[in-house]
Order: structure tokens, then C-alpha cells, then sequence
């Protein structure tokens, strides 16, 4: 659902990445965005609809600080 979300949205259009948006610049972001890949993966696998209901619930701007908006928005 945020894949297809991302893909018709102006940030899909303009070939943002994803990790653009939701990693921290240089080699320490991106490995702690991709740690936090594998917790989300492992999330997925072990919750309850319940808890994914809730989780999904939450505005899609709580998931970025805004001041990464400010690296390509200033």
C-alpha cells in the first residue's frame, strides 16, 4: 500500500527514493535505515492485525521528521 502510495505521489514522479525521505544522510543513516528495514520486516511477521490496524492508523507524517523535508524543500 505505501509503495503504490509513493509510486502516484510527486515524490514518485520526481524519482525520490524512499530513503531520501526516511534514512538519515551518509553511511551511518543508510545502514540504520536498513536495520530498521529489517525490524519492520520483522514486524510484519510477528504481529497481530490488531496491531498493524494501529499502526497504520498513524498519519504517514508522523514516520518523517520534518526537517528531512528540508534537505531538498528549504
Amino acid at each position: 500500500a505505501e509503495v503504490d502510495s509513493w509510486e502516484h505521489s510527486a515524490h514518485g514522479d520526481a524519482g525520490v527514493s524512499c530513503l531520501d525521505c526516511h534514512g538519515r544522510p551518509g553511511v551511518v543513516g543508510y545502514m540504520k535505515a536498513k536495520l530498521g528495514g529489517l525490524y519492520d520486516t520483522y514486524m510484519q511477521l510477528t504481529i497481530s492485525k490488531e496491531e498493524k490496524l494501529e499502526i497504520l492508523s498513524n498519519p504517514s507524517a508522523d514516520l518523517v521528521p520534518s526537517w528531512h523535508c528540508l534537505y531538498c524543500h528549504s
